[in-house]
């Protein structure tokens, strides 16, 4: 019987520090990735920075570069980023840090298109 009891409390204890945990994170990625549109600026889980020109289902289209277009899949997001000010050297920030998903809703302005060409 006390075998018994000691097998709940573990499993309590598992499901309280493992399994919750991780479906709050599953269940704020997938919010994440559901805010992506295009002229989003992201960073994927790889590790590459650009704006999404287009969505195709679960396919985003990242420029990486002027002109240089992947598709990658919208699950590879891992940070959607916040404009970054000409003046500033630094990474860009989080949009995480600036309370969501407002860091999405920018767009190409002329000054984004005169600093990139």
């Amino acid at each position: 019987m006390a075998g018994l009891v000691f097998l709940l409390i573990f499993l309590a204890l598992f499901w309280v520090l493992v399994v919750l945990p991780q479906k709050r994170m599953r269940q704020a990625h997938d919010a994440l990735v559901a805010t992506v549109e295009p002229g989003c600026k992201i960073m994927t889980t790889a590790g590459l920075y650009g704006t999404i020109t287009a969505l195709d289902g679960e396919i985003a289209h990242l420029e990486i570069a002027p002109g240089v277009v992947v598709r990658i899949d919208k699950r590879s997001v891992g940070a959607v980023l916040r404009d970054e000010s000409p003046d500033s050297n630094d990474q860009p920030e989080l949009a995480s840090e600036l309370g969501g998903d407002q860091a999405c809703q920018f767009g190409d302005t002329e000054a984004d298109e005169q600093r990139h060409g």
